[in-house]
């Protein structure tokens, strides 16, 4: 296990092979996102990659190409198989220079997930965003399913009472109180303004104007902007009132996904990878410090 740490003017990024994620980012004094320290345990997939699912797949069972298959279940308490197979496995470092480096892995085969398919994170530091390109290869012989989301939290300020959130999305996903979706959608003001003591769990499609940002964090250390390329359709928010109480709230997850959670059992934006055809996108992180 080891850290790859990239530098471009005041920004630092340090990723970890373990999970191939983003253990840290900041620039200057100002610590971007609510990370952890090299080699320590952490909770609340913090800057994890999520792949070759994001969320959660409930009962762990989909069918494609005709075929029943049964992942094995991770999340207990919600019955499912959760953010994929990826964020406890060592990555391999193909490159790093200096502000850019790429890091990749072979999805483990096991049971519900048959599929051969190598994952790869480009990672392009500049002093005032962060470039992330996503690519998917399937090595295999038969279209496998595929989708993948990033799970960043986010500090602008002490606490939320100091932190606001807009988000240029135009309908939330309907979910049970076990968190799966009851395949209703509802029309949704991402204009959300101060978090202040609200609890935040939500699920929502982006609207159709890619040249704004997605999303914006903002509080006094300053102010944060999400870009999403084409296929990251979804945007899972979060306060993380779940996590451990030294952990809870201290920072909001804003979660670049390209399906919806249960994707897989219901087909909503999966991503079918052919033999041989590769697949890219990218999402950016801007930041503006006060």
């Amino acid at each position: 296990m080891s850290d790859v740490e990239l530098r471009a003017g005041r920004a630092v990024l340090n990723v970890d092979t373990l999970g191939g994620g983003m253990r840290a980012l900041r620039v200057g004094s100002w610590e971007i996102l609510d990370g952890y320290e090299a080699g320590q345990p952490h909770s609340g997939r913090r800057g994890h990659v999520l792949a070759p699912w994001p969320s959660r797949i409930f009962r762990g069972r989909y069918q494609w190409g005709g075929f029943e298959h049964e992942l094995p279940i991770t999340d207990v308490k919600h019955d499912s198989a959760t953010h994929g197979l990826v964020d406890k496995i060592e990555w391999r470092v193909d490159r790093t220079e200096g502000a850019s480096g790429e890091l990749s892995v072979r999805i483990p085969r096991v049971s519900g997930y048959p599929f051969d398919v190598r994952v790869s994170v480009l990672y392009q530091l500049f002093d005032d965003r962060l470039d992330v390109l996503v690519g998917a290869e399937n090595l295999g012989v038969e279209p496998a399913p595929f989708g993948v989301g990033m799970h960043p939290y986010f500090r602008c300020g002490a606490d939320f009472a100091e932190t606001r959130l807009y988000l240029r999305v135009r309908e939330r996903l309907v979910l049970d109180q076990n968190g799966t979706p009851t395949g209703d959608l509802e029309t949704f003001d991402g204009e959300l303004g101060t978090i202040g003591d609200r609890a935040l769990d939500l699920v929502l499609r982006r609207d159709d104007m890619p040249q704004e940002a997605a999303a914006e964090v903002a509080g006094p250390a300053g102010t944060i902007r999400l870009r999403l390329g084409p296929s990251f359709q979804w945007l899972v928010v979060y306060t993380g009132d779940t996590l451990p109480p030294d952990e809870r709230r201290r920072a909001v997850a804003v979660e670049p996904l390209t399906c919806p959670p249960n994707a897989f059992a219901n087909g909503i934006d999966v991503i079918s990878l052919a033999p041989k055809q590769p697949w890219r996108d990218q999402w950016s992180l801007e930041w503006s410090p006060q």
